[in-house]
C-alpha cells in the first residue's frame, strides 16, 4: 500500500513541476487590435499614439512611439501554469535612449516579470522578436507591457503583436504571410508599377516624416523625396 502512495506522490510531483497545458497549441491570437488598426484594446501611454502611415504590412496601422520613458499595455486574460508564446515587430528610427521592448508581467498575486527581450535601439527596419513563457501555478492576473525609454527625438514603432497559448508553433500559424517586400512598390499592391511612379512624382522635392515616396528613410531630419528614391523605384519598376 504504501508502495503505490508513493508512485501516485511522485506523479502528482511530476505533473505540478511542468505546465499542465503545455502540450495544449492554440490558433488564437489572446492580443486585441494586434495590428493597431485603431485604438481599441489598448491602454495608451504618453508619447504614444497610433499610426496609419507607417505599418509592417499594407494596409495596417502600427503603435508609434517618441520622446518618453512610458508604456502602453493590455491585460489579456491568462490561465495559471500554462505554456504560451508570444511575437512582436518593432522598428527603430535614430533611437539613442535605451529603446523598446515588450515584456509580460504578473500581477497578482504578486509582481513578476515573466517574460522580457532585449531592447531594440538604433535605427532598423521591421525585426521580429519572439519568445515564451510559463505562467506560475498560482498566477491570477498580469499585462502585457509595450515599454520605451527614449530620449527627444526617438522614435520607434510596434506592430502585429501576437501571444497564443502553447509553443511557438502557435505563432508561426498566426504570423501573417506576407508578399517581399519591393523597394519602390509605395502602394503596396506587390508590384512596382506607373501608380508607384506617378505617387512619387507627386512627392518629389517635398519633405516630411509621412511621405510614402520617402523610399531610402534618409533618417535625417529632412526626410526628403530625391533622385536617391527615384533611382530606388526605377532599379525596381516591373518587378
Amino acid at each position: 500500500m504504501i508502495k503505490y502512495l508513493l508512485v501516485i506522490l511522485a506523479i502528482m510531483t511530476l505533473l505540478m513541476g511542468r505546465p499542465i497545458n503545455s502540450e495544449a497549441q492554440s490558433t488564437t491570437n489572446l492580443i486585441t487590435n494586434s495590428s493597431f488598426n485603431n485604438g481599441a484594446g489598448w491602454a495608451l501611454g504618453q508619447g504614444s499614439s497610433q499610426d496609419n502611415s507607417v505599418s509592417r504590412l499594407p494596409g495596417s496601422g502600427s503603435l508609434r512611439v517618441s520622446n518618453l520613458s512610458a508604456n502602453s499595455s493590455q491585460a489579456p486574460i491568462l490561465k495559471p501554469n500554462t505554456l504560451y508564446s508570444y511575437s512582436y515587430w518593432i522598428k527603430a528610427q535614430n533611437v539613442v535612449g535605451q529603446g523598446g521592448v515588450a515584456r509580460f508581467i504578473q500581477s497578482t498575486p504578486s509582481i513578476l516579470v515573466l517574460a522580457q527581450a532585449e531592447y531594440v535601439k538604433g535605427s532598423s527596419e521591421w525585426q521580429q522578436i519572439k519568445g515564451s513563457f510559463n505562467t506560475p501555478v498560482n498566477y491570477q492576473s498580469g499585462r502585457l507591457e509595450l515599454l520605451y525609454k527614449l530620449n527627444n527625438g526617438d522614435v520607434l514603432w510596434y506592430d502585429d503583436i501576437i501571444l497564443c497559448e502553447g509553443d511557438v508553433n502557435c505563432v508561426t500559424a498566426l504570423t501573417p504571410s506576407i508578399v517581399p517586400n519591393r523597394l519602390g512598390d509605395i502602394d503596396g499592391d506587390g508590384d512596382v508599377d506607373i501608380f508607384d511612379y506617378n505617387q512619387l512624382l507627386t512627392d518629389f522635392g517635398k519633405t516630411g516624416a509621412d511621405l510614402v515616396a520617402d523610399l531610402d528613410k534618409n533618417n535625417s531630419s529632412s526626410n526628403k523625396v530625391d533622385i536617391f528614391d527615384y533611382n530606388t523605384l526605377l532599379t525596381n519598376f516591373g518587378k
